[in-house]
């Protein structure tokens, strides 16, 4: 399969997360009232309808209403091309980081179509514990935040296994074989340890 053939089936990611966020936000919207709530699991979860004109957990949201979407705008879009070029720029097989930059990707897309269709992102998924309470969110920050974590997995990855990796993925596909070099690596990075 071609690297860009690869590439057009990673988007399939994103374009399902976003389906799932705009439907559950617009579920939420059409049959829970702005903030009313639905208790799902007493004492640590429930659905919370709230219309956040801010970012994450409400920030900027005291901003004039001109400047606030301008800004956000701005800062969704600068992330939307950093998040599109380094997926372009790794290779479609390092599935971690794509799958991690796919989501984010997702996540920033599914705000950003609230912010222009309706002037707010829908919150509505809120965890609390006691006096606790953390912000109400949403799948596209819920996308936003599992995709950087995957990102940091990926980057703490020890490198040199990963450029293994990808000899052997590569030497897999040109139809060579790979074991005796696999041992080579793996006696080398015993003794570099040692």
């Amino acid at each position: 399969m071609s690297p860009w053939r690869k590439r057009l089936i990673w988007l399939l990611v994103p374009v399902l997360l976003v389906v799932v966020d705009q439907w559950t936000k617009a579920l939420v919207r059409e049959t829970i009232d702005q903030y009313d709530r639905i208790e799902v699991i007493e004492g640590f979860f429930r659905i919370n309808h709230v219309q956040n004109k801010g970012a994450a957990f409400g920030l900027f949201s005291d901003l004039a209403d001109g400047e606030r979407e301008l800004l956000l705008s701005t800062l969704g879009g600068i992330a939307l091309m950093l998040v599109v070029f380094y997926s372009l720029r790794l290779p479609p097989h390092e599935w971690l980081s794509q799958l991690g930059l796919h989501m984010i990707f997702a996540g920033a897309i599914g705000n950003l179509v609230d912010r222009f269709t309706i002037g707010w992102v829908t919150d509505f998924l809120e965890f609390y514990w006691q006096q606790f309470r953390w912000p109400a969110f949403n799948v596209a920050d819920s996308c936003i935040v599992l995709g950087v974590c995957l990102l940091l997995i990926d980057t703490f990855r020890p490198h040199r296994k990963r450029q293994a990796d990808r000899a052997a993925e590569g030497a897999e596909e040109a139809g060579l074989s790979v074991s005796a070099d696999k041992e080579i690596f793996e006696e080398r990075e015993g003794s570099d340890v040692s």
